[in-house]
């Protein structure tokens, strides 16, 4: 679901500028069917070979909503197999990925403790609780220099994400 635009960002600031950071680790928030982590996989494992993405996500569709803030979430994102992820990552050949299952409220923390730093943080969560935990909470393992990139921050149909930002 990544436009070829944000795909070309990441791709850009992958190739280009993570090389001078302290790490190269990329961390994502949502990660749907996979789609981005693996993109981004697939570059680690070319451009920089020693550095691993973390994919969170509850694979299972969006937890509740703040009805103020958020709009309903699309039934679409429960559409997903964390089973058929690993299996077309493993045919890639990308061992430098791990999908972390659960609320990322929940899971990050312990992702922290094992990554050490990052250089990349990939927000790609819709709803503001989500987008507000990423941002927030990612500043500790980030180094200097390091990007985060929003997905849904400009969509009309994430307000929430918007809002996280903005705040």
């Amino acid at each position: 679901m990544c436009t070829e635009q944000r795909l070309m960002n990441l791709f850009l600031l992958v190739k280009f500028f993570l090389k001078d950071l302290a790490s190269q680790n990329v961390i994502e928030y949502g990660t749907y069917r996979g789609g981005g982590a693996l993109f981004l996989a697939t570059l680690l494992k070319e451009l920089h070979p020693g550095a691993r993405i973390w994919a969170l996500d509850t694979f299972e569709g969006m937890p509740a909503v703040n009805d103020r803030i958020d709009l309903p979430p699309p039934d679409d994102f429960a559409d997903t197999n964390l089973d058929a992820i690993r299996f077309t990552a493993n045919q890639l050949g990308l061992d430098n990925v791990e999908f972390v299952k659960g609320l990322i409220q929940d899971t990050a923390p312990a992702v922290y403790k094992e990554l050490g730093s990052v250089g990349l943080a990939h927000i790609d969560v819709v709803l503001h609780s989500a987008v507000e935990y990423a941002q927030d909470s990612v500043w500790p393992v980030m180094v200097p220099g390091g990007y985060l990139v929003y997905d849904d921050a400009t969509e009309p149909t994430c307000p929430g994400a918007t809002r996280a930002v903005e705040q």
